[in-house]
């Protein structure tokens, strides 16, 4: 069977990164040092065009002058990470659809931020790239960064499929639970506000908010880490949202099958599942969810999705029909994604502390997301959300609540309204 994906999924679905830097960035530099490192990480089928975007106090960035030397770029100091990031995060939510091989650079003395396509490759691949750019302009070595994943033969569909016909070849008990799940997945709940009023009744939803925690893993945990899959399974019985709310786990596929390993591109995949906060227990959850994970039950996920969403497309086609779930947007949906930063990542800034980081997609409406990414014990959690079915009181009141089941401890929540136009069409996760 030849599967046929057409144009790249991801091309229209972008990521945004926000991050302090190590050090002072020199303006003088910085033109150079992005062409350097656009020569050495983007060597393979993709190759960005680069815009950089001075950071202003008003919030919209703008161009340099390009009659004045790069040594005489007005850069601005940060002076509230929040505040900034609330100005850049809803910059960027109001620039619509845009070119997808351009990477918006916006520069400040000592924050960076980056809106890139998520084409260009997911968290294993990007973080790499991105870490390069950061560590150099921020007058470190580049070379402390992880290695680069190879770019000249990225995971694609066909590759995700074959990977998990030979996992489902090795465990069939397993890919046969998965695939059952598949068939009993649920629609997706829709949560009433108290006027009576559901998400279906907000068909053109542009506002919602953004919150950042910084959580230190608890003092119990033996690796020293912030347990990621308790963590959210804690949070949904606090948040007690409606048992018939659809939840995932987003999994790096690369562990999965020697196919994936090491290779540059998109391989990520669900573990979809729905909880009743009022009978259920967040520990058993846990556990069920990590044997799930340990599974490989999200490829066998993504590779019977390519092959339907394949199928589907087909038929359309020869139907002139157009393909997608014109309800998709009306369910209310959560997502996780942690991202465990490799060892020796723990850089610190002038101050010796690890910089504040913080990412995300373009929101999707009516779906909370939730994106960690963990350095040595240190958790910086980005939770979006576009609707007004969540408020951002009852997740920080979740928050609170996990401090005190899981005993972790949070360091510090900033959070700010949210506009956001151009509102993308599909959904890839």
């Amino acid at each position: 069977m030849v599967i046929d994906m057409g144009r790249d999924r991801w091309e229209d679905a972008y990521c945004w990164h926000i991050q302090a830097t190590f050090g002072a960035v020199a303006a003088s530099r910085v033109p150079e040092v992005v062409t350097r490192w656009v020569d050495h990480c983007f060597t393979g089928r993709y190759r960005p065009r680069v815009r950089i975007l001075l950071a202003t106090r008003a919030g919209t960035p703008i161009e340099p002058d390009p009659h004045q030397p790069a040594a005489d770029w007005p850069l601005i100091r940060i002076d509230d990470d929040a505040a900034h990031a609330a100005r850049i995060y809803n910059w960027f939510g109001s620039l619509g659809r845009r070119d997808s091989d351009e990477i918006l650079l916006v520069v400040a003395e000592n924050s960076l931020a980056v809106n890139y396509s998520h084409k260009f490759g997911d968290e294993a691949t990007i973080y790499p790239i991105t870490r390069r750019l950061w560590l150099e302009l921020s007058g470190r070595d580049p070379e402390l960064a992880p290695a680069l994943l190879p770019d000249d033969e990225r995971v694609g569909s066909a590759r995700i499929v074959a990977a998990a016909t030979r996992l489902a070849a090795g465990h069939p008990r397993e890919t046969l639970a998965a695939v059952r799940r598949l068939g009993a997945r649920t629609a997706g709940g829709r949560l009433g506000r108290d006027d009576g009023h559901t998400a279906a009744d907000e068909p053109a939803v542009t506002g919602g908010w953004v919150l950042f925690a910084r959580v230190l893993a608890p003092p119990s945990s033996r690796s020293g880490r912030l347990p990621s899959i308790p963590f959210f399974a804690h949070l949904l019985t606090a948040l007690d949202l409606p048992p018939e709310v659809q939840h995932s786990i987003l999994t790096d596929l690369r562990p999965y099958s020697p196919l994936l390993a090491g290779r540059a591109g998109n391989a990520i995949g669900p573990i979809s599942f729905t909880t009743d906060p009022r009978v259920d227990d967040p520990n058993e959850l846990a556990a069920d969810l990590a044997r799930r994970v340990r599974s490989g039950e999200s490829l066998v996920r993504v590779a019977a999705g390519i092959v339907a969403g394949s199928v589907i497309a087909a038929r359309a086609k020869l139907r002139g029909r157009p393909v997608g779930d014109p309800s998709a947007g009306d369910r209310l949906t959560t997502s996780c994604s942690h991202v465990r930063l490799p060892e020796g990542q723990d850089t610190t800034d002038d101050t010796g502390g690890i910089p504040r980081m913080a990412g995300m997609m373009a929101p999707v409406p009516h779906r909370l997301t939730i994106n960690t990414r963990e350095t040595a014990g240190v958790s910086d959690m980005t939770f979006g959300y576009l609707g007004s079915e969540i408020t951002v009181d009852r997740v920080h009141d979740a928050l609170k609540a996990v401090e005190v089941s899981l005993d972790t401890r949070i360091v510090s929540i900033d959070s700010f309204p949210y506009r956001q136009v151009g509102l993308p069409t599909e959904d890839v996760a």
